[in-house]
């Protein structure tokens, strides 16, 4: 048996703004819950854990950089003794 979930409060404001109750069990039940979108609030949490995330990453490409030449120089040299 297939359990269909309803917006409850949904469907007892569009009944008692008139409309026929097939109507809105039907209207209550294809409405999206809208709890499960982001809110602004959201967004910016999001927006400043992406920003964290991108200056973590050029920290770490910039001390690749910085580092990387003269450790790769310092493996050939350790290669190249005899």
């Amino acid at each position: 048996m297939k359990t269909t979930r309803i917006d409850v409060a949904t469907y007892e404001r569009l009944r008692a703004a008139g409309l026929a109750e097939k109507q809105a069990l039907a209207l209550a039940v294809s409405l999206p819950d809208w709890t499960q979108f982001a809110t602004k609030a959201d967004l910016s949490r999001l927006e400043h854990k992406l920003a964290q995330g991108q200056t973590q990453m050029l920290l770490w490409v910039a001390g690749l950089l910085i580092v990387g030449p003269p450790l790769w120089l310092w493996v050939y040299q350790l290669a190249a003794l005899p």
